[in-house]
C-alpha cells in the first residue's frame, strides 16, 4: 500500500475507545495541548461497485511521547470533530465485519494499558466454520467434501476496507480534516474454466446448478500492509454462474454442450500446494454440480457430480502474492486477479469422465462421485 506523508494542523474531537495512560502526557478536555480535527473519507476510487460502511474504527499511534487513541468515525459526515492530543502519529482506519473476521486481537490491545497500538503487528483472523454450520449450509446444505484439510471461511458480500496514513503531524488550530483514502483490503479474484457436456442420442443433461470450493486461503492478515501468513490456509464455497459458451448467455440447456464456469471470491489471497502433484490441501478446487437427464423412455433422473482439480499452476501464474522466501508471510501483489483454469471439465450424464489418457487429473479433474439425489428447491 502506498505509504502517505501528510502534515497537517488539526483540530481534532476524537470519541475515545481507549483510556489515556496517565504516566504519559496526562491530558484532559481543556488542556492546550489537546487539539480538535474533522476525519474525512474520500470513497471515489471505489466507484459505484462497492458499497461503502456506516463507520470506520480509526487507530492512532503517537510516535514519539508513546500514546494511543481509538475512535469511531462515521463514514459519510465529515463535519463531526474528534479530540487527540498533539503530536506526530501512524494512523490507521479500518471497518468490522464479525461474520468474516474474528477482532479479538484488536479488541483486546483497545482494552489494554499499552501505550500503543503497534499497528504494523494487528491481524485479522478469518472467523472459521465447519462444512456443517449454517453459513456454509445456507450455501449448499449437503455435499462431500474431498479436501478436509481445513474449516472454511465465509464469502461475504460485506467489504472491509483500509487505509494507512504513516504520518501524520497534528498540532494546534482548527478548521483542519484528515482525509482518508480506503481501499479493499482483501483481492477479488475471478476464475473460470471451460465445462464439456457429452450428450447422445439416447439421453440428454442438463447442469441445473455448480459449487466451487476454492482451497489455499490465508486465515491471517495483516492489514497494516497487506501481508498474510501462509502457513495456515483454510477454504471457501461459493455458487458459480454457468455461461453458455455460444450465447453467453446465463444457465444450461438440454442441447447446449459447452459452458463457462465462473467464480468469483474475496479473499486474503490463494496460495498453492508443495506441487501440482498433490490431491488435497492448499490450491485444490473441488466443484459439485447437480444435473437433470432425461432418457429415450422420458425418465427423468437428478444427480449430484462431484469432482477436484489441482491448479497449481493456475495460481503460480496468476501471481497474487509476493513471497517472502525463508519466512511464512506473503504480501498481496494485486486487488484484483483473473485467474483462467485451461483444463476443462468433461462430464456424460453421470460422472466426470477421466482424460482419455487414464490420467486421473492432477493437474486435470479427478471425478470422486456420482450419486442419485432429489433435486434441490
Amino acid at each position: 500500500m502506498m505509504k502517505k506523508y501528510i502534515y497537517i494542523l488539526l483540530s481534532f474531537a476524537i470519541t475515545l475507545i481507549s483510556a489515556c495512560n496517565t504516566e504519559v502526557d496526562l491530558c484532559y478536555s481543556e488542556h492546550p495541548h489537546h487539539t480538535k480535527t474533522k476525519i474525512a473519507f474520500d470513497w471515489q476510487v471505489l466507484g459505484d461497485s462497492l458499497a461503502q460502511p456506516d463507520s470506520m474504527m480509526v487507530f492512532a499511534d503517537r510516535v514519539v511521547n508513546k500514546w494511543k487513541c481509538g475512535m469511531t468515525a462515521s463514514s459519510s459526515n465529515d463535519t463531526a470533530s474528534y479530540v487527540i492530543r498533539q503530536g506526530e502519529y501512524k494512523m490507521m482506519v479500518l471497518n468490522r465485519c464479525d461474520s468474516t473476521y474474528n477482532y479479538e486481537t484488536l479488541d483486546s490491545v483497545a482494552n489494554s494499558d499499552s501505550t500503543r497500538w503497534n499497528l504494523d503487528k494487528m491481524a485479522l483472523n478469518y472467523v472459521a466454520y465447519s462444512k456443517d454450520s449454517e453459513p456454509i449450509k445456507k450455501v449448499l446444505q449437503s455435499w462431500t467434501d474431498y479436501n478436509v484439510y481445513a474449516s472454511f471461511a465465509q464469502n461475504s458480500s460485506k467489504q472491509v476496507f483500509v487505509d494507512i496514513q504513516d504520518i501524520v503531524k497534528i498540532d494546534s488550530g482548527s478548521n483542519n480534516k484528515v482525509v482518508f483514502t480506503p481501499e479493499r483490503l482483501t483481492q477479488k479474484v475471478v476464475m473460470q474454466f471451460p465445462v464439456k457436456k457429452l450428450i447422445t442420442d439416447t439421453k440428454t443433461f442438463r447442469i441445473d446448478s455448480m459449487f466451487v470450493e476454492v482451497a489455499g486461503i490465508p486465515t491471517v492478515i495483516y492489514p497494516y500492509d497487506n501481508t498474510v501468513n501462509v502457513t495456515k490456509t483454510c477454504k471457501m464455497l461459493t455458487k458459480a454462474r454457468l455461461i453458455n459458451a455460444t450465447t453467453l448467455n446465463t444457465g444450461d440447456e438440454y442441447s447446449n454442450e459447452n459452458l463457462l464456469c465462473r467464480i468469483g471470491v474475496d479473499v486474503n489471497g490463494i496460495i498453492y500446494g508443495t506441487s501440482e502433484n498433490e490431491a488435497s490441501g492448499p490450491g485444490i478446487l473441488q466443484v459439485i454440480l447437480f444435473t437433470t437427464a432425461t432418457g429415450q423412455d422420458g425418465k427423468i433422473q437428478h444427480r449430484r457430480i462431484e469432482g477436484k482439480i489441482n491448479i497449481f499452476h493456475s495460481i503460480h501464474d496468476a501471481h497474487l502474492l509476493d513471497y517472502e522466501y525463508g519466512t511464512e508471510f506473503a504480501t498481496q501483489a494485486t486487488k484484483y486477479a483473473f485467474i483462467n483454469i485451461n483444463a476443462t471439465l468433461v462430464l456424460d450424464s453421470k460422472n466426470i469422465v477421466r482424460d482419455s489418457d487414464g490420467n486421473w487429473g492432477i493437474p486435470s479433474w479427478i471425478p470422486c462421485e456420482t450419486q442419485v439425489v432429489v433435486p434441490m428447491e
